[in-house]
């Protein structure tokens, strides 16, 4: 009877020895998954992309992104935004047509480069410092330019300018944004240089 008993005790111990064992679900860590900002038409800076300028002093320069997206995310003391897939433009981080120039940062994440809704003579601010405060705005779209006997349309003008700045300075920068191409000509007011495209590569 003893005998029967320890079997019992046996049998019973393994069986719940077992049970426990196969009630362990193994935990599996699933890999976070990040959204993709993909480029907008007027900025079309896709991994894998190039601009080729030449400016008013007969020197090259390319403009390149990266060749793959990278992660960003920002901090301000507004919002706090979610990490996303971005492209980068020149070390810039693109976000459709805002762009993030420096390390998450509590002030300024953003700044907006153009706009293809809004009407013309719309502005939105940029930035202060030491008292001054910076403004771009829509000055022309649907516009048609000729460089180097190419045409572009439709092409959006933005200028960047400080409301506070000087009578013969209307501007800071006027830059030219053509749908499906991008930046295809930038002019500086301060030295009168002008940047034109010459070739690029859309990787998209």
């Amino acid at each position: 009877m003893k005998y029967l008993l320890f079997i019992g005790i046996v049998i019973g111990s393994c069986s719940l020895f077992f049970s426990c064992k196969k009630d362990k679900v193994p935990q599996v860590l699933v890999p976070k998954t990040f959204d993709t900002l993909y480029p907008l038409s007027y900025l079309p800076v896709y991994p894998g992309s190039y601009w080729k300028y030449v400016d008013s002093n007969g020197d090259s320069t390319i403009d390149s992104t990266n060749s793959t997206y990278e992660l960003d995310y920002y901090l301000s003391l507004y919002d706090n935004s979610d990490t996303f897939y971005v492209p980068k433009y020149n070390g810039i981080y693109i976000w459709g047509y805002n762009e993030h120039k420096t390390a998450p940062t509590y002030t300024n994440p953003m700044r907006k480069i153009l706009d293809e809704i809004s009407p013309v003579g719309s502005d939105w601010f940029l930035f202060s410092g030491s008292g001054t405060s910076y403004y771009r705005k829509i000055t022309a779209r649907d516009t048609t330019i000729t460089i180097f006997g190419n045409t572009y349309y439709p092409t959006i003008i933005v200028e960047e300018y400080c409301p506070q700045g000087f009578p013969t300075n209307p501007y800071i920068y006027r830059r030219y944004y053509t749908k499906d191409i991008g930046l295809i000509k930038e002019e500086t007011e301060f030295d009168g240089n002008v940047k034109l495209i010459y070739d690029y590569h859309i990787n998209n």
